[in-house]
C-alpha cells in the first residue's frame, strides 16, 4: 500500500499542491454556480412579478372588448399573451412556495387594479427549439449571432405560464421565457482553467525544486565527505535554514578533519617514540652473547615496528604526504606484482593502458596489501582487469579455502582476523583490507570480496577512469 504514496519529499509537496488546486477549483467552480443559480432565480422571480403587474394594470384598463387586439403588440419572442375566459394554470396551488409568495405579491399589489386571482407554474424545458435558428452567415456580425444564439436558447428553454383573473371573469394569460442560467464551464473558460492549473503546477515545480534543491546538495555533500574529509567547504547560500544546514556540515567536516589529524599526530608520534627505546633495545642486544635469546629478541622488536608502522598506515589511510597525480594503473599492478613471486597478472591486463587519478604510494600499498593478503591465506595470486566505461574493477584472485559468506565483511573490520594463530606471519595484524579500503574510498571506489564458485576468494578494487580514457585507449 505504501507504494502508491510518493517516496520523495518533493512527490508529497507537489501532490499537496495538486491536490489541494483541485479541490480549490472544484469549490469555487460548485460555489459559483450555486451563487449564480440563486441570483438568477431571484432576478427572473422578480422580472415576472414586475411584467405580470405592468401587462396586468395596462390590459385591465382597456375596454374588454379591444384587449385582444392588444395582445400581439405586446408579445415577442420570450413573451406570448392570451386573454380567455379559463385560466391556462389549471391548479390554484403553486408547485413550490416561492411562486405560492409570488403570487401573494402580485395579487397584494393588483387587489384595487381589478386582480383577483393569481396562478402561476413552471414548466422545463421541453429540449426542442420553438424558434428556428441558421446557421451562422458570413455577413453576420458578432452581435447579430449573439442575438440569435439568445433567441434560440430562450426558446429552447423552460417558462412562467401567469393566469392573471380579471375582476369581470376574463383570464390575462402570459407565457414567459425563462433566461437560461449561464454555464460555468464552457470551451472557452475550461481551456482558461486548465492554462491556469497548468501555469500553477508549474510554478510549483519550480518553487519545490528551489525548496528542495539545497537538501539534494547537502546529501551530496555528506556522501562527497564520506569520500573525501578534505574536500571544499559547502557553500552557505540559499534560505536561511539550507545556510544554517551547510554551517553545520561545515562545522562537522572541521570537528571530523580535527579529529583525524589528531589520530595521525598521535600515531606519528607513537612510532616517533617508540623507534628511539627499539633502537637502545637493538643496540643492547649485540652485548648478548646467547644467539639464540638475541635471534628471538630481534624477532619480537621487528613485530614491534611491524605493528608500529600498521597502525601509522591505518591513522592516515597510507597518504603520508602523497600528492595526487595521473596514474597509468596497469603500470602501477605490473610494479606490485614484480614484489610478490606468488601473484602473476593477466596476459590482457598486461596489454591494455587505463590512466586513473590518485595518489601512486596509496594506492601501491592498497594493491600490496590486497596481494599479499590473497597470497598468505590462498597461495597465490592472479590479478586482473576489468575496464568499464568509467570504472576500471582490478580483480586480485586466490586459490585458498575460501571464507564464509557470513564473514565476508569482516575481513575489513580493524584488528580482526579470522586465521586465530597468534603467528603473525600467518594471521597477520588485521589491518591489511581495512587499510586497502580506507585508501580506496578515499580514491571514490571501493573493495568487495566474494567466493569464486570454481573456490578461492575474489577481491575487486573498483577505481574511477580519467575522462580522456577512451582517446588513449583509441590512439
Amino acid at each position: 500500500m505504501s507504494r502508491l504514496f510518493p517516496q520523495s519529499l518533493p512527490a508529497w509537496i507537489l501532490l499537496i499542491v495538486v491536490a489541494g488546486l483541485l479541490v480549490g477549483q472544484t469549490a469555487t467552480l460548485v460555489i459559483a454556480e450555486h451563487g449564480i443559480a440563486d441570483t438568477s432565480r431571484s432576478f427572473e422571480l422578480f422580472r415576472l412579478g414586475e411584467r405580470t403587474i405592468a401587462l396586468s394594470k395596462l390590459i385591465y384598463a382597456a375596454p374588454a372588448d379591444t384587449r385582444k387586439s392588444l395582445l400581439p403588440q405586446l408579445a415577442n419572442s420570450s413573451l406570448s399573451l392570451s386573454i380567455s375566459d379559463g385560466p391556462s394554470v389549471d391548479t390554484a396551488i403553486a408547485s413550490d412556495d416561492e411562486l405560492a409568495e409570488l403570487e401573494d405579491i402580485i395579487v397584494a399589489k393588483l387587489t384595487r387594479d381589478g386582480v383577483s386571482d393569481v396562478r402561476i407554474k413552471e414548466e422545463p424545458s421541453s429540449g426542442s427549439s420553438q424558434v428556428k435558428t441558421h446557421s451562422p452567415r458570413e455577413d453576420q456580425g458578432a452581435v447579430e449571432q449573439a442575438l440569435s444564439e439568445a433567441a434560440s436558447d430562450l426558446a429552447s428553454s423552460g417558462r412562467f405560464v401567469v393566469s392573471v383573473q380579471f375582476n369581470d371573469g376574463q383570464w390575462l394569460n402570459l407565457a414567459v421565457a425563462v433566461t437560461p442560467e449561464p454555464s460555468i464551464l464552457t470551451m472557452e473558460n475550461l481551456l482558461f482553467y486548465v492554462g491556469v492549473a497548468f501555469a500553477i503546477i508549474l510554478l510549483s515545480l519550480w518553487a519545490i525544486r528551489q525548496l528542495t534543491g539545497p537538501y539534494a546538495t547537502l546529501e551530496r555533500a555528506v556522501k562527497a565527505i564520506g569520500e573525501d574529509l578534505n574536500r571544499a567547504p559547502l557553500a552557505e547560500a540559499g534560505s536561511r535554514e539550507a545556510r544554517a544546514a551547510a554551517g553545520a556540515i561545515n562545522w562537522m567536516q572541521s570537528r571530523l578533519q580535527d579529529y583525524v589529524r589528531e589520530r595521525e599526530h598521535l600515531a606519528a608520534a607513537l612510532a616517533h617514540d617508540l623507534r628511539t627505546p627499539i633502537t637502545r633495545i637493538r643496540l643492547r642486544l649485540e652485548l648478548l652473547k646467547d644467539a639464540k635469546l638475541k635471534r628471538s629478541l630481534n624477532g619480537d622488536l621487528t613485530e614491534i615496528e611491524a605493528i608500529t608502522q600498521s597502525v601509522v598506515e591505518f591513522a592516515s589511510n597510507g597518504f603520508d604526504g602523497d600528492e595526487q597525480e595521473r596514474i597509468d594503473l596497469v603500470s602501477l599492478v605490473e610494479a606490485v606484482c614484480d614484489g610478490f613471486p606468488q601473484a602473476k597478472i593477466d596476459s590482457e591486463t598486461a596489454a591494455t593502458r587505463v590512466v586513473c587519478s590518485g595518489r601512486p604510494i596509496a594506492l601501491k600499498r592498497c594493491l600490496a596489501n590486497v596481494i599479499d593478503n590473497a597470497i598468505k591465506y590462498g597461495g597465490r595470486a592472479t590479478v586482473s582487469m576489468m575496464v568499464n566505461p568509467r570504472s576500471v574493477d582490478v580483480i586480485v584472485d586466490d586459490e585458498g579455502p575460501g571464507i564464509p559468506e557470513t564473514s565476508v565483511e569482516d575481513v575489513f573490520k580493524p584488528f580482526l582476523r579470522l586465521e586465530k594463530s597468534r603467528n603473525r606471519q600467518t594471521g597477520g595484524m588485521g589491518l591489511g583490507l581495512t587499510i586497502a579500503r580506507g585508501i580506496a574510498r578515499a580514491h571514490g571506489g571501493d573493495i568487495r570480496m566474494l567466493r569464486r564458485p570454481q573456490g578461492g576468494m575474489r577481491v575487486m578494487l573498483s577505481l574511477s577512469r580519467c575522462a580522456d580514457n577512451e582517446a588513449r585507449s583509441a590512439a
